[in-house]
C-alpha cells in the first residue's frame, strides 16, 4: 500500500474571538461570519445534522436550508424546516415549515440543479425504516421558493425496508450539464441515480447500484467530481460492514458514463479489523481549474492498535483510479477520531482548488475540533484552519461536539472565496451552526504558482498557546542562511535549541515538546523562543502547562 505522507494532526486554537456570539469560540485562521443556536428548546434535536446552501429564490443570493426534529432518533417524530436568507444573513428565518416525518432516522439534504433551468434546487429525504417506503421530496429554486415541494420520488418496491434516503448526493453522472440524484438505502436496497432532466428531475430510477455482500452498502454516497478526467461526475458508495477485510469497511467508486455501468471501477479497503471505512460521511472534493477531483473520507477508529485516534485519507483522482490513498492525517490524541466527518470545503482560499474539511467532534474532551486543509497542485497535508468548541468544563461537564457535521455553503459574503458550515448536532449543550470564513495565515500569501509568496522575515505566534504537551513554530526567511531558532526560560537562560543551520528561502514550522536538550520536561511558566538569521531577530512568548 501507498504510505506517501503520514501527518499528525497538532493545532487546535489559537486566536480568540472575543465578538463571537457562542462566547468566546476558538479559531485559527479563521473567522466565524455567522453564528445561529438551535432556535428551539429542548427536546427539538438535531440542529444542523444536515445543511444545504444555494440561491434557491435566484436572487443572487445564497440561502441556507438546515431543520430540527422533534423526538430522539429512535422514534417517529415532526420537524420544522427553516430557510436563512443572506442578504443580510441573519438568526431570523425567512421560511419556516413545520413538517411530519414518518422516519427513525434524520433526514438529509443536497443542493443541485435537477432540471437545468440554471436555478439551484433542494432535495431533502424522509428515510423510512423497517416497515415502509423513503422518499426523496424535491423543491425547484424559483424566484418564489416557498419550501413546499414540488415533486417527491419513492423509493421503489425492491428497496421497502432499507431506509431509501438516509444519505443523498448530487452530481452530473450522465454527463449531459445537468445534475442527477443519488440516493442510498444501506439496508439491502442499494444505491439508486435519478437523472436530472430539463422536464423534471425522473422519479423512477435509471441506475442502481447493488453489492454481492451484506455490508450496509450506501449507508454512505458522495458524488460531484470527476475523478479521471473523462467529463463524467463519479460516485462513491460506503459499506462500514464489507466482510472482505474483517469490518475494516469499504468505499467503492464508479465512474460515471452515458450509460453508466454499475461495476465498480476502484475500491479503498479499511486498513484494520473494525475501521468500518465508509460508514461516516465523506466527499467527492472537486476543482475550478479542470483536474481531476479527489476522494476525501476517515475512518474515527483507525489506525490500530491505537484505537480512536482517527485516520483522513487522500485518494488522488487519476486515469485510472487506482485502489489506494496517497495521503493521510492521523489524530493526536486518544479518542481524537478524526475522520467523523469530512467534507468539501468549497474553494475557501480562491486558488482553483477544491479544499477539505475534518470534524473530530470528540476532541479535546469532547468539545469538538473541525480542521482545514487547502487543496493545491501539491497537496500537503499540514492543516491550515481550525475552529474548537468551548471547553467541557466551561459547561459544566457537557460535551459540545463541535463538528459532528460539515458541509460547504458557497461564497456567502461575495468576497470571492467560499465558506464552510460546521454544526454540533449532537452535543449536549449548545446545539448551533458556523460558518467559518478562511482568512489565511498573517504575513504569507497564496501565489498564483501554488507556491507560498514569502512576504518578509516573519516569527509566528505558536500554536496552541499555552500548551501542556506541544506546539508548533512557525517562521519564514526571504534569504537562504544560516538560522537559529531557540527557547529560552524567563531569566534568560538557553532551555533548548530547535534550529542551527543552513536554511532555503521559504516558510518552515518546528514542533517543541515542552523539554530542555537533556530531555527533561521542563517546568510550568512563560518561556521566549528567539529567531535569529542574517543579523536580524524576532522573539516570541509562549506558555507551558502541565
Amino acid at each position: 500500500m501507498k504510505r506517501t505522507l503520514v501527518f499528525v494532526v497538532h493545532i487546535l486554537a489559537l486566536a480568540i474571538l472575543p465578538a463571537v456570539p457562542a462566547g468566546g469560540q476558538t479559531t485559527y485562521n479563521l473567522d466565524i461570519i455567522w453564528h445561529c443556536p438551535k432556535p428551539d428548546t429542548f427536546p427539538w434535536r438535531l440542529w444542523g445534522y444536515s445543511i444545504a446552501a444555494g440561491d434557491f429564490n435566484d436572487d443572487g443570493n445564497i440561502e441556507i436550508v438546515t431543520y430540527t426534529t422533534k423526538g430522539n432518533v429512535s422514534q417517529a417524530r415532526s420537524w420544522k424546516k427553516y430557510c436563512y436568507e443572506s442578504n443580510p444573513l441573519d438568526t431570523i428565518p425567512e421560511i419556516i415549515i413545520n413538517d411530519s416525518l414518518r422516519s427513525a432516522s434524520p433526514p438529509a439534504m443536497c443542493s443541485g440543479d435537477f432540471n437545468g433551468d440554471g436555478i439551484t434546487d433542494l432535495a431533502i429525504t424522509d428515510p423510512i425504516g423497517w416497515d415502509t417506503l423513503g422518499r426523496v421530496d424535491i423543491y425547484y429554486g424559483k424566484s418564489s421558493f416557498d419550501m413546499i415541494p414540488d415533486t417527491a420520488i419513492h423509493g421503489p418496491p425492491s428497496a421497502w425496508g432499507s431506509e431509501f434516503g438516509r444519505a443523498i448526493a448530487s452530481g452530473d453522472v450522465n454527463g449531459d450539464g445537468i445534475d442527477d440524484l443519488i440516493v442510498g438505502a444501506y439496508w439491502g436496497g442499494g444505491v439508486f441515480v435519478y437523472y436530472g432532466d430539463t422536464l423534471g428531475i425522473h422519479t423512477s430510477h435509471d441506475v442502481r447500484l447493488r453489492s454481492q455482500y451484506s455490508e450496509n452498502f450506501g449507508l454512505t454516497v458522495a458524488s460531484g467530481g470527476d475523478m479521471n478526467g473523462d467529463g463524467y461526475d463519479e460516485i462513491a458508495v460506503g459499506a462500514p460492514w464489507n466482510p472482505e477485510n474483517v469490518g475494516g469497511g469499504k468505499i467503492y467508486i464508479y465512474q460515471g458514463g452515458n450509460p453508466m455501468d454499475t461495476i465498480p471501477d476502484a475500491w479503498m479497503f479499511g486498513e484494520n479489523s473494525g475501521a468500518q471505512l465508509g460508514g461516516w460521511r465523506f466527499a467527492i472534493v472537486p476543482n475550478n481549474n479542470g483536474t481531476y477531483a479527489n476522494g476525501w473520507w476517515g475512518s474515527p477508529d483507525s489506525p490500530k492498535p491505537t484505537p480512536s485516534t482517527g485516520k483522513q485519507y487522500w485518494l488522488f483522482g487519476g486515469n485510472p483510479i487506482d485502489n489506494d490513498y496517497d495521503l493521510s492525517a492521523v489524530g493526536n490524541y486518544y479518542n481524537s477520531c478524526i475522520g467523523y466527518c469530512s467534507g468539501f470545503a468549497g474553494d475557501a482560499d480562491n486558488n482553483g482548488y477544491g479544499d477539505y474539511i475534518g470534524g473530530t467532534p470528540y476532541e479535546g474532551n469532547y468539545r469538538g475540533v473541525t480542521y482545514l486543509w487547502l487543496g493545491s497542485s501539491n497537496i500537503k497535508n499540514y492543516c491550515y484552519g481550525s475552529i474548537a468548541g468551548l471547553d467541557s468544563g466551561l459547561i459544566n461537564g457537557r460535551s459540545m461536539n463541535l463538528g459532528g457535521t460539515v458541509f460547504p455553503v458557497g461564497d456567502i459574503d461575495k468576497c470571492g472565496s467560499d465558506e464552510f458550515a460546521v454544526a454540533n448536532y449532537f452535543g449536549d449543550t449548545l446545539q448551533a451552526i458556523w460558518i467559518c470564513k478562511y482568512t489565511g495565515p498573517s504575513g504569507v500569501e497564496q501565489g498564483t504558482d501554488d507556491g507560498l509568496r514569502i512576504t518578509g522575515f516573519k516569527l509566528f505566534p505558536n500554536a496552541p498557546n499555552p500548551f501542556s504537551y506541544r506546539t508548533t513554530i512557525k517562521y519564514q526567511i526571504t534569504k537562504s542562511q544560516m538560522v537559529s531558532l531557540k527557547v529560552y526560560n524567563i531569566t534568560g537562560q538557553l532551555v533548548r535549541v530547535l534550529v542551527n543551520e543552513d536554511k532555503k528561502v521559504g516558510r518552515y514550522e518546528i514542533v517543541w515538546d515542552g523539554r530542555d536538550d537533556r530531555g527533561q520536561r521542563v517546568s510550568n511558566g512563560v518561556y521566549i523562543y528567539k529567531l535569529n538569521t542574517g543579523g536580524k531577530s524576532m522573539a516570541q512568548r509562549m506558555t507551558f502547562i502541565k
